[in-house]
């Protein structure tokens, strides 16, 4: 038979597998250079794109960033798009045509 306390913590298992997690995703710029980004799952891309920006002092409306060929929305989170460790975001700048 089973204890208590194993089956509190199978339990708290169960939970903590559905918790989101910190990952490490890479930022790749048009010029080949990168940053690496440690985030929440569940927090908004917001956040990332935001802190690129500032480094590479950029107007955050003038970047488009892509992963897996889609272009992200503030509002998306890595959990929302299957984001795992090691995955990798495009930045590209608008270009002005003329």
């Amino acid at each position: 038979m089973e204890s208590n306390s194993s089956r509190r913590t199978s339990r708290e298992s169960r939970v903590m597998d559905k918790e989101p997690q910190n990952i490490i995703v890479k930022v790749m710029f048009m010029d080949g250079s990168s940053i690496l980004f440690r985030i929440n799952q569940a927090t908004p891309l917001r956040r990332l794109m935001l802190s690129y920006c500032d480094w590479k002092e950029l107007v955050v409306d003038d970047v488009d960033f892509m992963h897996n060929g889609r272009r992200l929305r503030r509002d998306d989170t890595a959990q929302k798009l299957n984001m795992t460790d090691g995955d990798v975001i495009d930045a590209l700048v608008h270009q002005a045509g003329s």
